[in-house]
């Protein structure tokens, strides 16, 4: 293990004092209390607002120019629930970075990258570091948790209280890292080992316009757009395709160190047991 890797592993294991076995299922004795747990009152949101009159450059690659974003435009070309199944719901997804959506977008055969310069003052968002409630939000936006009764209360004020915001931004998921994701939500590692797992990638943030006047910002702030070359979509595809293999390497030793360490909390554990009060804002 590296130098760098061992801090990540020494941080995430700090995260969480007490250590637990692996849970299997929630006992039926536990159901009624569960549900009970979860159908209390939802939160205050407590959503911030951009207070900063500054410009931000966003980007956003697709295999077209979108001069127009619509923060809804998803449940256009795909069914409501599919649509919906995305990181933080439905939003017209953007970042910071520019090499990240070219990579995320290169396999596509047309490749456009859109620029925006917008300025987000006045607007509500919710801004999440990578923890439990990072892992929470992510799961119960990506997974509908059909066969899990039991969380779907937690799932939809989840829900409820990120489709009030006009932002919403976080570290990036796609499907490479979303697997650690999925890792957590099967009870397969603790959150410990998806947070290391993730913060391994260092994909950076993402900013999701998720209302009629965020997206306005981006309509009002469209800069150009730049389109690439076969060539040029190659070296992003390979270069994505790498750097997927690194990280698979490195992740999974990543995982098998934490969890060799017990440190961290399991999902089941955390939703049933009430380890979930005061770390989340939902």
């Amino acid at each position: 293990m590296t130098g760098e890797e061992c801090l990540i592993v020494q941080d995430v294991a700090g995260l969480r004092e007490e250590q637990h076995d692996v849970p299997h299922t929630i006992e039926a004795s536990d159901y009624k209390q569960v549900a009970k747990e979860l159908g209390k009152p939802q939160r205050d949101p407590n959503y911030k607002v951009f207070t900063e009159d500054t410009d931000i450059t966003f980007y956003h690659a697709s295999d077209i120019e979108v001069r127009e974003p619509l923060w809804d435009y998803a449940r256009s070309v795909m069914s409501e629930p599919e649509a919906d199944l995305r990181d933080f719901g439905l939003g017209f997804y953007t970042c910071l970075d520019v090499e990240y959506p070219l990579k995320l977008a290169s396999s596509k055969d047309v490749l456009t990258l859109n620029k925006y310069i917008a300025n987000l003052k006045g607007l509500r968002y919710v801004e999440f570091e990578l923890d439990l409630e990072w892992l929470l939000t992510i799961g119960f936006h990506r997974r509908d948790m059909n066969s899990r009764k039991w969380c779907h209360a937690l799932r939809d004020r989840c829900r409820s209280w990120l489709s009030g915001c006009d932002v919403a931004i976080g570290v990036i998921s796609n499907d490479k890292t979303y697997s650690a994701v999925e890792g957590f939500l099967d009870n397969l590692m603790p959150d410990s080992a998806a947070i290391a797992m993730i913060n391994a990638a260092n994909y950076g943030v993402q900013y999701v316009f998720k209302s009629n006047v965020a997206a306005q910002r981006l309509k009002d702030g469209f800069h150009s757009s730049t389109s690439y070359d076969a060539s040029q979509i190659h070296f992003y595809r390979n270069t994505f395709a790498n750097e997927k293999e690194e990280y698979s390497a490195i992740a999974d030793k990543l995982r098998m160190d934490i969890m060799e360490q017990g440190g961290g909390m399991f999902f089941e554990r955390i939703v049933s047991g009430g380890a979930i009060d005061g770390r989340v804002r939902f």
